[in-house]
């Protein structure tokens, strides 16, 4: 969910948005390779024109779930070492933390 306003009609334009996405995957099998969590991110850009040059620039957050696998109820086993039972061991099991911050900047030259 999003907009865009003009500040400045043809020389300044702001935008702002919002994402929600809930979890691809369930608790026991987070990975810390595979991050389809539930997260909600903010967005906001600008656009400056200069004749034929445009400048953009835009930033973005994400805020993202906090995940607990409690012990006992993972289920990523390890491939590569195999215990005395011939079982590897589960390698998910603890507290899963992310967040990010995208930068962007960019510019249309038009002739």
């Amino acid at each position: 969910l999003g907009g865009d306003y003009n500040l400045l009609p043809g020389k300044l334009a702001l935008r702002s948005g919002v994402l929600f996405e809930t979890r691809g995957v369930p608790v026991k099998n987070m990975n810390i390779d595979y991050w389809p969590v539930q997260r909600l991110s903010v967005h906001a850009g600008l656009t400056y024109r200069m004749d034929a040059l445009e400048l953009h620039a835009a930033y973005s957050h994400s805020f993202n779930e906090t995940v607990v696998v409690a012990v006992g109820e993972g289920n990523i086993q390890q491939v590569v070492a195999l215990d005395e039972l011939g079982e590897g061991w589960t390698v998910n099991e603890g507290t899963f933390r992310s967040s990010s911050d995208v930068v962007a900047l960019g510019g249309n030259y038009r002739f």
